[in-house]
């Protein structure tokens, strides 16, 4: 998981032409970030250069919306390819899987 591990910074759109920027932390088994709006907490399943990712998502600034809309907090289940440099995720909302989700990561350093 060495790869994996670090600081990067994420760029997601919805199958709904929504989008986003934020920013993950990826830590042996856990990931923590956020963006202006939620702050996101998940658990990573690495298998070889695959990754697997659920994610707890949860509005802490009443002031925005997520990609999918006005909701205090969801779930996402992504996964994707590793390389040492980017990613790129494809998943969707536990609760409404029609909700589909793309994220493209770029490392910005390691631990």
């Amino acid at each position: 998981m060495e790869s994996l591990e670090g600081l990067w910074t994420v760029s997601f759109q919805s199958n709904f032409q929504t989008f986003g920027t934020g920013i993950a932390v990826f830590k042996d088994d856990r990931l923590l970030g956020g963006d202006s709006f939620y702050y996101y907490d998940g658990q990573v399943i690495v298998e070889g250069n695959f990754v697997t990712v659920s994610i707890k998502i949860v509005r802490f600034n009443k002031e925005g919306m997520a990609i999918f809309g006005n909701l205090d907090s969801f779930n996402l289940k992504i996964s994707g390819d590793i390389t040492p440099a980017s990613m790129e995720l494809h998943g969707n909302m536990v609760e409404q899987p029609n909700m589909k989700i793309t994220i493209k990561c770029k490392k910005i350093t390691s631990f």
